[in-house]
C-alpha cells in the first residue's frame, strides 16, 4: 500500500508538471479491487462512509493502474464530502463485451 501511495504521489506530481503519459500494463482486476477496498475503507471509514467493492470480472486487463486507482479514489472522496453525516459508497467492476466497466454509486445528495 505504501508503494501505491508513493506511486500516486509521483503521478500527481508529474501531472502537475505537465506530464500526461499513460502506462498501460496488464493488471488483475481483483487485485485492483482489493487495493481500493483497503485504501478507501481506511480513508472513508474515518468519515463514517461504508465502502463496498464488488469485483465481478476477476481477469486481467491492460490499464494504467495508478491513474485508475487515483480517479476512483478522487471520486470516492468527492462522494464522502457530499455525505458529511456518513453514508455508503459502492464500486462494482464488471465486463461488458470487450470493455471493463467501473460503476460507482453512493447515497449522497445529487
Amino acid at each position: 500500500m505504501v508503494r501505491l501511495l508513493a506511486s500516486v504521489a509521483t503521478s500527481i506530481t508529474l501531472l502537475d508538471a505537465g506530464e500526461s503519459s499513460i502506462l498501460l500494463r496488464k493488471v488483475f482486476l481483483h487485485k485492483v479491487a482489493d487495493d481500493l477496498r483497503e485504501l478507501l475503507a481506511r480513508d472513508l471509514g474515518d468519515r463514517g462512509v461504508d465502502v463496498q467493492i464488488e469485483c465481478n470480472y476477476r481477469a486481467a486487463a491492460k490499464m494504467d493502474e495508478v491513474k485508475i486507482k487515483r480517479a476512483i479514489t478522487n471520486l470516492a472522496r468527492n462522494a464522502a464530502e457530499a455525505m458529511p453525516e456518513g453514508g455508503h459508497f459502492q464500486l462494482r467492476i464488471d465486463r461488458d463485451e470487450d470493455d471493463v466497466v467501473f460503476v460507482a454509486s453512493d447515497n449522497g445528495p445529487g
